[in-house]
């Protein structure tokens, strides 16, 4: 039987050891290409987060550089604005002229309101004067009767004045107050009429106290012939009837003058209006 060589254990074993080399090196191999996608994937994550901190600077940096930029202009501003500055000198006239516009525009302000209050207090006299009798004799329309005795009650109004009238041409100047809820002893329960005499120009060469007869009278709109009339004869001694020293005298009348009740169920008020009749004899 023919012998194999000497040399082939040798072949046989260095066969082993170059696999088992090989399988090593491919160890290595796979344990390297690891290695390398870990330190790609750390390097791709240092490259994005070096990105954003270079974007982050730059943004930083164009702020700074944007409000460098900024104070520097209002440095030359303010520095060629000096106290003999052209710029300086025409913001100074713009500001100077506004003020003088505002102060003339509040100037002409007051002087619109003054002369609207002198107007409306013009057009008051007026109408007074135009309403104002000079016969002794004042026929003294009241509308809205209920609803101003509602105003009465709530509180919003006292007692309602007629325009003036004088007893002649140069003679005694008086008014009548009403109220339309009654006053004093008629408080509640009846419509109180008075007459108030009133300051004039020609007081001084009248005779006082006041003595002329008062006629005073409700019209009974549903039948004249059932007018509730009352005749006052003024005391020469009363306050009421003196030179008066103020605008008006103390008022003096018909505390009881018509029971509530009797306006609307006898035909004194028609229509929510009522009238009065007063005359200086």
């Amino acid at each position: 039987m023919p012998r194999t060589p000497e040399t082939a254990p040798s072949d046989s074993k260095m066969t082993v050891q170059l696999s088992q080399q090989l399988a090593v090196e491919r160890k290595r191999n796979d344990e390297l290409c690891l290695r390398i996608e870990q330190l790609q994937i750390t390097l791709e994550s240092a490259d994005i987060n070096y990105e954003i901190l270079k974007q982050k600077f730059m943004e930083q940096f164009q702020t700074f550089q944007d409000e460098l930029n900024i104070l520097k202009r209002n440095y030359h501003k303010h520095t060629e604005s000096g106290p003999n500055s052209p710029s300086l000198g025409r913001r100074r006239r713009a500001i100077n002229t506004v003020s003088e516009q505002q102060n003339e525009l509040k100037i002409l302000t007051n002087t619109v309101e003054e002369n609207t209050r002198n107007i409306d207090d013009i057009d008051l006299r007026l109408q007074i004067h135009e309403n104002t009798r000079y016969n002794g004799r004042i026929l003294w329309k009241i509308d809205d009767f209920h609803s101003r005795r509602q105003q009465v009650l709530s509180g919003e109004l006292h007692a309602l004045h007629s325009a003036p009238c004088y007893s002649s041409d140069y003679g005694y100047k008086f008014c009548l107050r009403a109220y339309l809820n009654g006053d004093g002893v008629g408080e509640g329960t009846h419509v109180s009429l008075f007459l108030v005499v009133m300051k004039s120009d020609h007081d001084r060469v009248l005779e006082w106290p006041f003595q002329k007869k008062v006629k005073m009278t409700l019209i009974n709109q549903q039948n004249r012939r059932r007018d509730h009339t009352e005749v006052m004869t003024p005391n020469k001694d009363s306050a009421s009837f003196q030179r008066p020293k103020n605008d008006t005298n103390v008022a003096s009348g018909c505390p009881l003058f018509m029971a509530l009740d009797r306006l609307d169920a006898e035909g004194f008020v028609k229509e929510d209006v009522l009238f009065f009749d007063v005359t200086v004899e």
